[in-house]
């Protein structure tokens, strides 16, 4: 997150990617162990930067890297500092000006079924943003937050239309479904405003429960007002961050009141508004999500929007792979 506000907001680093580069994002968590050809170009180019060959403390291949469609490496780095990315990025276009190489389309390939990360046809996608809220510290001075990250939630088409009731009337409620419900506490009440974070287990899943109550309804619209709680609590792992030497030795948790509200077209069966907020708090760390000087309670929040289904929206959510969907699609 810090990267992508101090470096892909500067101007310079906008113009000369959008001018002389191809951008690609990906997850290489997913990415460096695929074994389809995706996963072989990432390996065999990544191996070729700035983590050539390392495994300790971590073997992570996170950065940014410019290369030629068939994987030579032009350069590379992992930083947060605009002038070094631009170096890097100047490099990188000295040395393909001195190749003069032609850019040739690769070839399709097979992917890893293990990591299918396709967008499910008819699904409503939700945009993410999760935020530590302003609060007091211990001195009584407000402390200013800004950290602040992204997701994205997917809604399967069925689970979307059994939000909506066949014979809905004003005042009339029920519970949304149970696989929505887990899977919005489990993959998205997580804590990643700071840094990388795992997911939720079943385990850890204290309560978690979304009353819809019709608000209003006539001939060509309806409004439903979403309620729900959701509590969330795991053991320490005892894990060690690599970096810092700190240790999870406490129990994490997120303690979530959620509310929202959606439109929806009877006329033409569309969505119009999906709003959702949970106002929370958390306590505790991971080994990654660089909460160590910051263990709380303290509050975080998690707001979610409706956006287009189209394809510049579909990155997948972050915990897609595993049980995101229960059927594994």
């Amino acid at each position: 997150m810090t990267g992508r506000a101090s470096v892909f907001s500067d101007d310079r680093v906008i113009k000369i990617l959008t001018e002389q580069f191809i951008p690609v994002a990906d997850n290489c968590t997913f990415t460096q162990i695929q074994r389809d050809a995706e996963g072989e170009f990432f390996r065999k180019m990544a191996e070729q930067g700035h983590y050539s060959g390392r495994t300790k403390p971590t073997g992570t291949r996170q950065g940014l890297y410019a290369c030629t469609s068939e994987g030579e490496l032009l350069a590379s780095i992992n930083t947060t500092r605009v002038e070094h990315v631009l170096s890097m990025l100047n490099k990188a276009l000295k040395k393909w000006n001195e190749m003069n190489p032609t850019a040739d389309v690769p070839a399709s390939y097979e992917k890893d079924r293990n990591f299918n990360r396709s967008f499910p046809e008819g699904a409503l996608i939700l945009r993410e943003t999760m935020r530590d809220i302003p609060r007091k510290d211990k001195s009584s001075d407000e402390v200013q937050i800004w950290k602040h990250n992204f997701d994205h939630l997917w809604i399967r088409k069925e689970e979307a239309q059994a939000l909506i009731p066949d014979n809905p009337k004003a005042g009339m409620e029920y519970e949304a479904p149970k696989e929505l419900v887990r899977r919005i506490a489990q993959y998205h009440l997580v804590d990643q405003v700071r840094g990388e974070a795992p997911p939720w287990h079943d385990k850890h899943i204290q309560k978690a429960g979304l009353t819809l109550r019709v608000e209003s309804v006539n001939e060509n619209a309806l409004k439903i007002r979403l309620e729900g709680h959701a509590l969330l609590e795991a053991d320490p792992t005892g894990q060690t961050n690599p970096y810092s030497g700190f240790k999870i030795d406490m129990k994490r948790g997120m303690d979530a009141t959620i509310k929202g509200v959606i439109r929806y077209n009877r006329k033409t069966n569309a969505f119009e508004q999906f709003d959702m907020v949970a106002a929370a708090s958390r306590w505790g760390a991971t080994t990654y999500n660089f909460r160590q000087n910051d263990l709380g309670p303290a509050p975080i929040g998690f707001a979610f929007e409706l956006i287009p289904s189209e394809p510049r929206n579909q990155t997948p959510p972050k915990f897609l792979l595993g049980t995101y969907f229960r059927n594994g699609n």
